[in-house]
């Protein structure tokens, strides 16, 4: 497993933006902490100051109107929450292409313009995890795309904004371009690199396989290759759209982990037994995890099994990895799910030293 200190600044420049569309601000996510219970903030205040800083140099620098930045760079209505504005119109047209991003934003938006309809459709697909996993990152007809989007579990409106940035990717390109050009111009590589050195150091320290497994519950396979890099805006760790035969990119959040030390000492460990109750509580989430006990499994084939989208099936398993009660390897471009054998033989020996 290789760590590449660089950032990939057009990851970044979609990142940020969606964060501002949705007003998560650094503040916000202060007011969210204290909301949460967290007091002891002080510590985590100094490490985000930095990016808090860049966030509000980049509002001044980059001015666009509130509804044209939300329509553009929002999450559509109906898909489980998200930081970043994975799902929105911009995002879901450039995912595919953001491992190819080398500094010319001419270059990408150009790709994605000039992609045949079965190529967009099928990185569309790939984009809203809808796609046949055995062939994820493959063509796909456009009545196919079409039938996919409209058994997703989210409101007409959003199935209308989806398939109109199939037939006419153009149009909403076109209004983000000067956007998304402003804000690279705004993102200089020296100085979000220095912002990431802490972050670099930590991860240097602990070794690239033990920090994303005990951070993000991703398993690595040994006969895959996997590239780490730093993501500055997103608090969460994002894997690519990998290509066939090409390595996995990992981007880890450079706070993930001092914000999952601050939690786990504010709240201490009878929090964890509390939480996994609580999750375990949806019964859904309970019979996805009694299912995992004896196999592993990926998204549609999860979906499949509980008559569920694949979107909502991706939404409670983002729960369970980040309460690490289950764990994820990846193959191709399928995300395999099974039980975090040891997280949970832990939690229990925790939830009984509590009770009993």
């Amino acid at each position: 497993m290789e760590y590449l200190p660089q950032v990939n600044l057009l990851l970044e420049a979609l990142a940020y933006l969606g964060r501002r569309a949705a007003g998560n601000t650094a503040q916000h996510l202060l007011d969210r902490l204290r909301f949460n219970g967290v007091t002891e903030l002080e510590r985590f205040r100094q490490q985000l100051e930095p990016i808090a800083r860049l966030m509000e140099e980049l509002e001044e620098a980059v001015p666009v109107e509130e509804e044209t930045l939300r329509a553009l760079f929002g999450n559509l209505p109906g898909f489980p929450y998200n930081t970043i504005g994975s799902s929105s119109p911009v995002f879901l047209l450039l995912y595919p292409e953001v491992d190819r991003f080398r500094g010319s934003l001419e270059a990408i938006l150009g790709a994605v313009r000039n992609s045949p309809p079965e190529v967009l459709a099928g990185n569309l697909a790939l984009s809203l995890d809808v796609a046949d996993e055995g062939r994820a990152s493959g063509p796909m007809s456009g009545d196919e795309l079409s039938a996919r989007v409209l058994d997703l579990s989210v409101p007409a409106e959003s199935k209308v904004t989806i398939l109109e940035l199939y037939r006419r990717p153009g149009e909403v390109l076109n209004r983000a371009e000067p956007v998304l050009r402003q804000t690279l111009s705004c993102l200089e590589e020296a100085r979000l690199s220095r912002i990431c050195e802490p972050f670099t150091r930590e991860l240097r320290e602990l070794g690239p396989e033990h920090f994303i497994a005990q951070t993000s519950g991703l398993s690595a396979r040994p006969e895959l290759e996997y590239v780490l890099r730093p993501f500055l805006f997103g608090l969460d760790t994002n894997l690519s759209a990998q290509s066939p035969g090409e390595p996995v990119q990992v981007y880890c959040g450079i706070l993930r982990r001092p914000l999952q030390a601050m939690l786990s000492s504010t709240r201490g460990p009878e929090y964890q037994v509390y939480n996994a109750i609580k999750l375990l509580g949806d019964k859904t989430r309970f019979d996805i995890l009694c299912y995992l006990k004896d196999r592993k499994a990926y998204g549609q084939e999860l979906s499949a099994r509980f008559g569920l989208s694949r979107n909502t099936i991706h939404h409670h398993m983002s729960k369970l990895l980040a309460a690490r009660l289950v764990t994820c390897t990846v193959d191709g471009n399928r995300v395999y799910y099974t039980i975090d054998r040891a997280s949970v033989s832990e939690l229990l020996d925790r939830q009984r030293d509590l009770l009993l």
